[in-house]
């Protein structure tokens, strides 16, 4: 018997793994192809750990060393977890080697305790934090960081980031009208989805800066058009350019004609005074009295009246004012897209005020020796993609890794699938490196589309649901659907709710 044909009776007699669990795990046996993408996804009970560990196993017999083999997960205590299911599955496939007296150069490896030591001592199994702040610490003259760092937990960021803005934010007021005209827009202009008018300017603010990485590429594309590009680009959005001379003529010219139609307590007259003794540059200049009246001719749901709010008996006169509504709804539009337009004009004022606050919180981290989780994966990032020693950065990585397997990969953000990406990005490019030494690296991705809880640091659900309709030559698909922990009447329930 040789040791491949161990392994697999151990998976399936020992470890009891079933069809489909030994079928994932064994996704690149064939090794018909450069390399692998292997997504499994998993509900509760359906045994995704004992499949990522049988799987780390099976690399281990394959011959791949610990060292080349990067396990990730989303906690400590999981990442300890795993790490001990693969410890303990490896000391029970050593005693069924010595039982079987199988001879091979891994089977020699395994069942040397000193070896065998040093194999343990070798695996890279823990946290995606863990794991960027690794490659920070390889590479620190690329990243610009000291290697000594420490990665700080969210609230002690927070605090520090908090700071920052509200001493930076204070002193630039004394200074650049530009943040007064900011602070009047976010906090005049900009309504919470409760329709009230809290100000905005500070949370947003704090909201960006925390969750940079989210932003980087953003920030960057804005930063590098023109004021001309950002506008042209705002046009092309709405559509049409504002032509509020031609509408606020053809309304005064409708108000002239219907003025002399109206009672003197018509709930119109107002406005019809209003338009025909105010300049077309004071209603440009100052348009808040011109949206007052807006209930004459909107809805509360903000859609043109289709019953007028003013009635008249003539037929000529009704038409006037249905005319006078459309108008209305044009002018309105075209004040709301000049005002666009100006607030539009802010936003490279903006984009610099939070290159300012980031490159000033950058500094105050690196005085203190200290980098925040968000800022790993900008770190990375920017390494892997824009630095000038990215290609050498990408090289040495994939000299150190041949295989990644992620669990919870339901819980992974853009930013992190899009790390993974480019480290595995050679991998599934047609002839490599790697083929050509016999290394056949692969991605092996376990999740659950149900289980996705970290929506609040930003995990996207449609990456690994994206991913599961992905039909390439690279992409093998596996889906656990047994359940072994739950009862049948819990499982259809869940079943049902997610169906709804």
């Amino acid at each position: 018997m040789t040791l491949s044909e161990l392994l697999e009776s151990f998976l399936l007699t020992k470890l009891k793994l079933d069809d489909r669990q030994f079928a994932a795990v064994m996704a690149d046996r064939e090794r018909d192809k450069t390399g692998y993408r292997i997504l499994v996804t998993a509900p509760a009970g359906a045994g995704k750990t004992r499949v990522l560990a049988s799987r780390y196993l099976k690399l281990l017999v394959d011959g791949e060393k610990p060292e080349n083999i990067v396990a990730i997960t989303f906690t400590r205590k999981a990442a300890g977890e795993m790490k001990n299911r693969v410890v303990d599955y490896l000391f029970s496939f050593r005693e069924l080697i010595l039982r079987h007296k199988i001879s091979s150069p891994v089977a020699m490896t395994i069942t040397d305790t000193d070896s065998l030591n040093k194999m343990v001592l070798a695996m890279r199994i823990s946290t995606i934090d863990s794991f960027l702040a690794n490659i920070i610490r390889i590479f620190p003259g690329e990243s610009g960081v000291n290697p000594n760092f420490t990665v700080v937990d969210e609230i002690e960021e927070e605090e520090l980031i908090d700071r920052t803005i509200d001493g930076y934010i204070e002193e630039r007021m004394q200074q650049d009208r530009n943040i007064i005209e900011l602070l009047r827009f976010f906090d005049f202009r900009y309504v919470e989805p409760q329709n009230s008018y809290k100000p905005c300017f500070f949370p947003i603010v704090r909201n960006i800066i925390r969750q940079w990485e989210n932003f980087y590429d953003t920030i960057n594309l804005v930063r590098s058009v023109s004021e001309a590009t950002l506008l042209s680009w705002l046009t092309t959005f709405t559509g049409k350019q504002p032509n509020i001379d031609e509408h606020l003529a053809a309304l005064i010219a409708i108000a002239k004609d219907l003025k002399p139609a109206l009672p003197k307590q018509n709930k119109l007259k107002p406005f019809i005074n209003y338009v025909l003794t105010t300049c077309d540059s004071d209603i440009k200049k100052d348009d808040s009295q011109f949206l007052s009246f807006r209930d004459l001719f909107f809805t509360k749901a903000k859609t043109l009246r289709k019953i007028p709010s003013v009635r008249f008996s003539d037929k000529r006169n009704r038409e006037l004012f249905e005319s006078m509504t459309n108008l209305y709804g044009q002018c309105i539009t075209d004040l709301l897209s000049i005002q666009d337009i100006k607030n539009f004009q802010l936003a490279k004022p903006f984009v610099d005020l939070l290159v300012e606050i980031a490159s000033l919180i950058k500094e105050r981290k690196s005085d203190l020796g200290i980098l925040g989780m968000g800022d790993l994966k900008t770190i990375i990032y920017s390494l892997l993609n824009t630095h000038t020693e990215r290609f050498n950065v990408l090289f040495n990585m994939d000299a150190r890794v041949n295989h990644y397997l992620i669990d919870e990969f339901q819980d992974t953000d853009p930013i992190q699938w899009k790390i993974f990406q480019k480290l595995t990005e050679d991998w599934f490019s047609g002839e490599t490196a790697k083929y050509e030494r016999n290394v056949v690296p692969t991605l092996f991705l376990v999740g659950d589309e149900k289980q996705s809880i970290y929506g609040f640091r930003n995990a996207d659900v449609s990456i690994i649901n994206t991913l599961k309709e992905t039909e390439d030559f690279y992409t093998v698909f596996f889906r656990l659907e047994k359940n072994y922990r739950s009862k049948k009447e819990i499982i259809s329930s869940v079943n049902t709710l997610f169906s709804l």
